[in-house]
């Protein structure tokens, strides 16, 4: 008798313990559904703006040549223009890491011609480099294109370029790692990486942004710093609490902020408290210059195994401090580039279960997107974020 008692008791317990599991298990495969339906919608609203940007760009671009045209007879033949009273106005400052807003504002008239040279993505602006010390010459003697297949081609020497305009709306400010950096936005799938093109996501919301506003569109400033963390030490370059000052809040003419970095800092080990103080430290400062600030969440980095390089462990603090940014961070807008770039769920080497980056989005690193990847994350942005009307 106490032993079908006993029988029947451990029948009860193994039935209510596959019950519970079978309710996690459930509520795994919700949860991993709504994360792929977010994925699949953002995925599917990227390419919808991209083709709407498409097919705006040559009408709108057009439509503002033939204003600058017009206002250029009015000018010429006497009469007056909106453009007479404008010329009185203070002239605002803009920062760009790179020199498109100055080659598109630098005049009031421009050609078809000269602004395909300088839109984003194309062989515009060329990066030369010599051997030895030569950074006190003042001659281009021993300088040569950076070859095809060399690195990652950083902006050499120049940190930032101020430009005077009349029209620009203010500047965009991203601080960021080598997503905004855009290591692997110019890998081609056979693994050729041309010199000279602009593939980044800052480059995609800086064409969509002049697309839409024209020369009064914001410039964009990217601030990014391959492998840079927000609060660690042993990252490259100063943690972004500490070059904060100086390579955002100083950028002439700032208007808004977007922050995007964080992998580093899980990488390093960082505790989801520690990672959360920086991230909040960043936005009170800029806050407290009265500019917006926008945050992204930080997107997958799971590596199925036998890659090494993110853990469980380092997910549970990535899924973490994503959701304190949807649920507590005080960020005047958020950009979801977690679930943008989503893809399958994988398992590492230690066993443990970790978001990864999707096929078409995956540079083969499980780290950086590709630059279909780059080409969605700048499509993906909300331009109504940035449209401050006291700058206008």
């Amino acid at each position: 008798m106490r032993l079908s008692i006993r029988r029947a008791l451990e029948a009860k317990r193994l039935a209510d313990e596959h019950e519970r599991l079978t309710a996690q298990l459930s509520a795994q495969f919700d949860e991993l559904v709504r994360a792929e339906r977010l994925a699949t919608i953002g995925r599917l609203s990227a390419g919808i703006g991209h083709e709407f940007a498409n097919a705006a760009t040559p009408l709108l671009m057009n439509v503002e040549m033939l204003g600058d045209e017009l206002a250029r007879l009015r000018e010429a033949s006497g009469s007056p223009s909106r453009q007479s009273t404008a010329a009185s106005r203070p002239k605002r400052s803009t920062s760009s890491r790179w020199s498109r807003a100055g080659c598109r504002r630098g005049s009031q008239m421009i050609s078809m011609r000269r602004w395909q040279r300088c839109a984003p993505r194309a062989r515009s602006f060329i990066n030369y480099i010599a051997p030895g010390a030569v950074g006190a010459s003042t001659s281009a003697a021993g300088f040569a294109p950076v070859p095809q297949n060399s690195g990652n081609y950083p902006f050499y020497w120049v940190a930032a370029v101020d430009v005077r305009s009349s029209h620009a709306s203010g500047t965009i400010v991203t601080l960021g790692d080598s997503i905004t950096d855009g290591r692997c936005s110019t890998r081609l799938p056979d693994g050729t990486i041309p010199a000279d093109q602009y593939n980044r996501w800052t480059d995609v919301l800086a064409a969509r942004l002049h697309a839409l506003y024209g020369k009064r569109a914001p410039a964009v400033a990217n601030q990014g710093i391959a492998g840079n963390r927000v609060v660690l030490p042993g990252g490259n370059g100063p943690a972004a609490v500490l070059r904060l000052q100086n390579d955002v809040l100083d950028r002439a003419g700032i208007s808004s902020v977007i922050f995007y970095e964080g992998t580093n800092d899980i990488t390093g080990n960082a505790t989801p408290a520690q990672l959360i103080a920086g991230m909040q430290e960043v936005i009170d400062r800029v806050h407290a210059k009265g500019i917006p600030i926008i945050g992204a969440t930080v997107v997958p980095r799971g590596r199925p195994a036998p890659l090494t390089g993110w853990t469980a462990s380092m997910e549970a603090v990535k899924l973490e401090v994503n959701h304190w940014m949807h649920t507590q961070a005080n960020f005047d807008g958020m950009i979801e580039w977690g679930a943008l770039l989503q893809g399958p769920i994988v398992i590492g080497a230690d066993a443990g279960l970790s978001e990864s980056l999707w096929d078409g989005f995956n540079c083969s690193d499980y780290t950086h997107p590709n630059t279909a990847g780059y080409q969605a994350m700048g499509s993906f942005i909300d331009l109504g974020l940035f449209k401050n009307p006291s700058a206008w």
